[in-house]
């Protein structure tokens, strides 16, 4: 599978979770009684029965066939408590057959346990899932874990990654008896470990692949636990549908050489860094231009389309032109627009249901720009009509409160619902004339559309739905080179009515692309792509993951040979270095870690590791990180602020500071510390974030992000700073007094050199030395 539809399938089950989250106890529907399982009315508050038509554990096409639990609600209770013993404190509040966590719940032999756990005056919801005809343990999620552990920090932790895996491969021999465990293969689990502070308690994710038949597979076993040996988190992905013969009818050389012949390479701008926020850097990559570059199926040699199971359309990308209209978007003139001048806009473009009598209106800071507010509109109705009550008919728009600008409008979970067509229908217009409908809707909804976007151009069948409407993305352009993941998704009715309008364009740092131009030709990056390309027998799954949402798709398992990249997680052709790289920000950490050239053999080497392990800095491109540069007291705030958290991304757009507007690179490091008050805003003062930090200012930042200011100023007579040959420089001596009692900073010679500026070495040494120290002191400093 290529990094394209890893990253299309990750997408797919990133929405539905998000659904999920939302929809979570909403859309349960009590459709039938559960007495006949034997229910503890003193245990379980809530008992139903989640009937839909989709499964991913089971596929079902005869709905009359009912099938009976083996086991228990009192048995999937218990058997979660026995192997976690963190759940002994924990409330059953409801315990559900089938999983109504997704959106449309699913059908299947499943129980889904939801909980609630009391941590002082904060109450914890969370389920777990256990297999209703086996006993097997699903899933398991402890939620509360962060604030029992708060108290418990200790570094270095009382086992390291490696101790806490045999830990957890124990466990996994007793939760899951039936896998082997000798054959269990480990994966990369840097993704699993994203936004993992170095403050607070140590925590480890770990990944094995489950293979079948002596081959990889989709099934999986994922763990989290603590550096205390508590495990938080289990997850178990499994598949029951049946797996064909492990027998190639061609092999792996085979394989390959038909990939060559249909392999074309196309530049692309990729938005790599941050996983928040706009883009503060760009890379030119080439990648495959096939829309369907992917499995192939090792029996028949032919490609396959994941989704559908039939034989895939590897004919590249394309793109056409935007025609101009004579209607073109125009921007709101005026203020900021107020609710009810949103909704005008809305209406005016689309109608709700209806039958959609209930709103919901608030504005908010834009996820992906802080500096944007956008409205968020909802109706919905308040007879929860449909299976899937109200959210199935709900009508939501996303409305820029500054230009007007609809980024999204209409139904969220239609694209769900459109696959879950018994019978396929005819659209009621031709193509052609739908793409013209489309061609007036993208130029009246997005600004200056024929200048920043092209209609990608599939074949006729991934256009036209089984439903008979239409589906249409818009890809962003810039300088006549697509920008990865950036797009507009469009779907007609079949008479070419708009019904669901959805942008996802993650704001960009246009700067960051001038002058850059790649160092290879397309041809050159196919010869390298090939040359890194491997090919891996493994197992797939085809068709839709809901094995009912299209019952005119069969889903199963086929035996495919697969992309496979060494090392695994460099996927991405620079078009610039002409070099892989990982692409995924977090997987890049390790690579950083790994390859920075100017730290091998410094004081501060594993200082800086852990720092770029956890993405609190980044090498440069050169693989640099500069340790003897002088660092800014701006880049001490980011990177204090990315070690407590991670890809902190604040949504607020007032001035912090004269010199820190939103526009600022420091302002969501600024922001944050401003929110733990370890500084003090004022939109009337300079911060002055470029200066270089001194040793007495950091100092005064440490004791302030300790909470030990109080303390400082006791220590302000403390003999071991009066008597500094260089005391009479030193202005508050309290917080250097402090410094050198908890070991933080030291003098030297006898002198503290106060007024000296910070290398950026030292700065990473503190950084680690307040992880050391943290759970020996009272202040928390992630909190």
């Amino acid at each position: 599978m290529t990094l394209k539809q890893k990253k299309n399938r990750q997408a797919v089950l990133i929405r539905k979770a998000a659904i999920a989250t939302t929809l979570s106890v909403c859309l349960m529907q009590q459709v039938a009684a559960a007495e006949s399982y034997g229910v503890n009315e003193k245990t379980v508050k809530t008992d139903t029965i989640s009937v839909s038509a989709s499964s991913s554990t089971q596929a079902t096409t005869d709905k009359s066939v009912k099938k009976n639990p083996v086991i228990t609600k009192d048995q999937a209770v218990a058997k979660i408590r026995e192997f976690f013993p963190q759940f002994k404190d924990a409330e059953v509040q409801s315990v559900t057959l089938g999983n109504p966590n997704v959106y449309p719940p699913r059908d299947e032999m499943v129980w889904t346990i939801q909980w609630e756990y009391q941590v002082g005056n904060n109450g914890y919801g969370f389920d777990s899932r256990v297999d209703a005809l086996t006993g097997e343990i699903l899933q398991v999620n402890f939620s509360p874990w962060t604030d029992l552990s708060r108290d418990k920090v200790k570094y270095p932790p009382t086992y390291t990654r490696e101790q806490a895996e045999e830990l957890v491969k124990k466990l996994v021999g007793r939760v899951a008896p039936n896998v082997d465990m000798q054959k269990l293969k480990g994966q990369d689990s840097t993704y699993y470990d994203y936004g993992t502070s170095l403050f607070g308690p140590a925590r480890y994710s770990f990944s094995y692949n489950i293979p079948v038949n002596g081959l990889p597979s989709e099934e999986a076993i994922y763990v989290s636990i603590d550096g205390e040996g508590n495990i938080f988190g289990y997850t178990r992905s499994k598949s029951e549908l049946s797996y064909p013969s492990a027998t190639p009818s061609i092999t792996a050389e085979k394989a390959k050489s038909l990939y060559a012949e249909n392999l074309k390479m196309e530049l692309v701008y990729m938005p790599v860094g941050e996983p928040y926020g706009p883009s503060k850097e760009m890379m030119l990559a080439y990648q495959p231009t096939n829309i369907q570059y992917g499995i192939l199926d090792a029996k028949s040699g032919k490609f396959v389309d994941v989704t559908t199971g039939k034989e895939a359309n590897m004919k590249p990308n394309t793109y056409q032109s935007i025609t101009p209209t004579a209607k073109l978007f125009a921007a709101y003139q005026g203020s900021e627009l107020t609710d009810e001048q949103a909704k005008e806009i809305a209406l005016n473009v689309m109608k709700p249901p209806a039958a959609n009598t209930r709103t919901n209106q608030h504005i908010q800071n834009d996820w992906y720009d802080p500096k944007v507010k956008m409205w968020y509109l909802s109706w919905d109705n308040p007879a929860g009509s449909g299976p899937n009550g109200g959210y199935d008919n709900q009508f939501v728009a996303r409305i820029h409160a500054a230009t007007g600008q609809i980024l999204s409008i209409g139904n969220p979970y239609r694209p769900y619902r459109n696959e879950n067509m018994t019978e396929k229908k005819n659209p009621e217009i031709s193509l052609s004339d739908a793409e013209k409908k489309a061609n007036y809707w993208i130029n009246l909804l997005y600004p200056e559309a024929a200048t920043n976007l092209k209609l990608s151009t599939p074949s006729k069948e991934q256009n036209v739905q089984d439903n008979g409407g239409f589906h249409f993305e818009y890809q962003q352009f810039v300088g006549g080179i697509p920008v990865s993941f950036n797009s507009v998704r469009m779907e007609l009715g079949s008479r070419g009515e708009l019904v669901n309008y959805e942008t996802s364009i993650q704001p960009l740092n246009l700067e960051s692309v001038k002058g850059l131009k790649p160092s290879m030709t397309a041809e050159e990056a196919r010869s390298t792509y090939l040359d890194h390309l491997g090919m891996e027998l493994r197992y797939s799954r085809v068709g839709p993951y809901d094995s009912n949402a299209n019952p005119n798709i069969k889903s199963e398992q086929r035996l495919v040979y697969s992309p496979k990249f060494n090392p695994e997680n460099e996927t991405v052709l620079n078009a610039i270095t002409g070099k892989f790289e990982a692409g995924w920000y977090n997987a890049r950490n390790n690579q950083d870690a790994l390859n920075a050239k100017d730290i091998q053999g410094t004081t501060s080497e594993a200082a800086f590791k852990k720092l770029l392990q956890a993405g609190v800095l980044k090498s440069d491109v050169d693989g640099l990180v500069k340790p003897n540069d002088k660092i800014k007291f701006g880049d001490w705030i980011q990177w204090i602020s990315n070690s407590v958290q991670p890809y902190a991304s604040n949504r607020d757009d007032k001035p912090l500071f004269k010199d820190i507007t939103s526009d600022s690179t420091y302002y969501s490091a600024v922001s944050f510390f401003i929110s733990k008050g370890w500084l003090k805003g004022n939109p009337s003062e300079f911060l002055r974030p470029e200066t270089e930090l001194t040793r007495e200012q950091l100092a005064e930042s440490v004791s302030r992000i300790l909470q030990y200011e109080q303390l400082a100023k006791f220590l302000s007579k403390d003999l071991e700073v009066t008597q500094l040959q260089d005391a009479a420089e030193v202005q508050n001596k309290g917080v250097v007094a402090l410094m050198l009692k908890l070991g933080i900073m030291s003098t030297d010679g006898g002198k503290f050199y106060p007024k000296s500026t910070v290398t950026r070495a030292e700065a990473a040494e503190t950084i680690m030395k307040l992880v050391e120290i943290q759970g020996r002191i009272d202040s928390e400093i992630q909190r």
